[in-house]
């Protein structure tokens, strides 16, 4: 080697050393390559980040000057014959006159690994036009550089999986703050110990008065003037608390406030949920569900809240998008607890709209709409075979057909549910006529229900599944029968443990005058 080889090599090696002041490995790169270029000759140079989210070696502008000032990139994909030379084999490989050289019209080309004891993160590339071939020399010289090189590609690596882990946090946290802004009621998160408030939603400013800005210079004591109780040893105290809440002109207004944990790894973290209007509707006796729907609107946040804050945090603390496999089973937690959420709080909702007063009722072909319903269902039934009997002689009857719909979706969607383990699933479908009333049915031959869980199922939040991963929401079946009783009808289940299940319900062949008809 010459004179000024060895001093490149010390001025590479300077640059390598000192690597961890520059915090730009793009700013590394960049002065590696006329360092690199006066070491071993070539027409083209491209330093390639190893992408296992795309799939692909990517030689990027951020990294590079590319052979062509109209692409952003160039890219060796995974099924490339090369990539197991490089990546699995992880070997330098020379090549001379490929059919189909990665640059046009080079005859020369050096690519070399870049590597840890555990991966490949990157690979140097060298082309020549000429038919000079790269000597072993320079070969040995280009893989003690890739070696040099390392720890600026962990960094830019380190960089890139920052980055991402980012946009999936702010992902979730946009998600998480949707759902807290969604609830009806006023709702904060705070730190007691800190006396700190963490978030609120819409629903607290719009009744306090306060804008966010405004809202987290309080202390939580500043806004609940009332101690609460908070047990450490609990997720919920026995019943709300009586508080007063100060909005932004000083009024005090009494609440009942509603408190649980946000996560359980850390229970000193609570979502507190005030309700500020808790008079029975139309002058009733409060309805035994009431008080528990609103609790839930707090205490159904608390698992979704854990996946999303603990689990994020820890794919935050371990840096990967390249995702081990435990980083992996931690998203998909979040996804299902996100996507259970969402269905908790769609089923509430259509509960607390059943408590709303009187809905239009028309005459409606009930074969329709069990069509409708198994429309709805379509991508759950296709999943598997299903024997589906259907009594073609469904009469005309006179409901909200909307509602009807949801009931006949929740059923036969309940039945699927529990034939899951069956070889050959069967869902009947039928009515008969039995005095003034039709009475329906949805029949399946499923697991059962176990005559102790029997007198339960409709009620609010009960749920028979064993499989935490697929509880349902509790929900469903109690809005079947608040629909169903909303119609002057009853429901019931008849049920054999191990042969199937029947869920009956009635409904008046002729409606009282009572009933509100569409149009009046």
């Amino acid at each position: 080697m010459s004179h000024t080889d060895y001093e490149n090599i010390d001025r590479f090696y300077a640059l390598a050393a000192n690597a961890s002041l520059i915090s730009d490995p793009a700013e590394i790169f960049r002065q590696a390559r006329p360092l690199l270029l006066g070491m071993i000759p070539a027409d083209y140079f491209l330093i390639f980040f190893n992408d296992k989210l795309r799939e692909c070696l990517s030689a990027s502008f951020a990294y590079n000057i590319l052979p062509l000032p109209t692409i952003e990139e160039v890219t060796i994909p995974y099924q490339d014959l090369l990539i197991s030379d490089l990546l699995i084999s992880r070997q330098t490989v020379s090549r001379q006159d490929h059919i189909d050289p990665l640059v046009l019209d080079v005859s020369q080309e050096l690519f070399v690994p870049i590597l840890t004891p555990e991966e490949v993160p990157g690979a140097l590339y060298f082309a020549r036009m000429t038919e000079e071939p790269f000597s072993a020399e320079e070969i040995a010289l280009a893989e003690f550089c890739a070696y040099l090189l390392v720890a600026p590609m962990e960094r830019a690596h380190w960089e890139e999986r920052s980055q991402r882990s980012h946009e999936i946090l702010n992902t979730f946290r946009e998600k998480y703050l949707a759902i807290l802004d969604a609830l009806p009621y006023p709702a904060v998160v705070i730190d007691p110990a800190e006396d700190r408030l963490e978030e609120v939603n819409r629903a607290f400013l719009e009744w306090t008065g306060y804008d966010r800005r405004q809202i987290f210079m309080c202390r939580f004591s500043d806004l609940c003037r009332t101690p609460l109780a908070f047990c450490q040893t609990a997720a919920w105290p026995s019943g709300p608390e009586k508080a007063q809440v100060a909005d932004a002109k000083g009024a005090l207004h009494e609440v009942q406030a509603f408190h649980s944990w946000l996560t359980s790894r850390e229970p000193e973290k609570r979502i507190v949920t005030f309700v500020s209007d808790w008079r029975p509707a139309r002058g009733e006796e409060p309805q035994p569900d009431a008080e528990l729907l609103i609790r839930t609107l707090a205490h159904d946040l608390k698992a979704p809240l854990q996946s999303l804050k603990g689990y994020a945090t820890l794919l935050w603390e371990e840096q990967g998008y390249h995702l081990p496999a435990g980083a992996v089973t931690y998203l998909e937690r979040i996804s299902a607890n996100i996507e259970k959420m969402e269905h908790l709080i769609a089923d509430l909702l259509d509960l607390s709209r059943l408590n709303g007063g009187e809905v239009p009722f028309q005459e409606a072909d009930s074969f329709e709409i069990l069509k409708n319903a198994l429309d709805s269902l379509a991508g759950l039934i296709e999943k598997r075979p299903v024997n589906m009997i259907i009594d073609s002689t469904l009469p005309r009857i006179t409901c909200n057909s909307v509602q009807m719909t949801q009931v006949f979706t929740n059923l036969i969607s309940n039945a699927l549910k529990f034939t899951h383990g069956v070889e050959i699933p069967s869902v009947e479908v039928g009515c008969t006529a039995v005095e003034d009333d039709y009475e329906f049915y949805v029949k399946d031959n499923g697991v059962g229900i176990a005559p102790a869980d029997l007198e339960h199922i409709f009620d609010l939040f009960y749920s028979r599944d064993a499989d935490e991963k697929n509880r349902s929401t509790g929900v469903g079946l109690t809005i079947v029968r608040r629909i169903i009783e909303a119609h002057h009808g009853r429901i019931w289940a008849e049920s054999t443990p191990g042969k199937g299940t029947v869920i009956r319900f009635t409904l008046p062949q002729l409606l009282s005058r009572q009933v509100t008809f569409a149009g009046e």
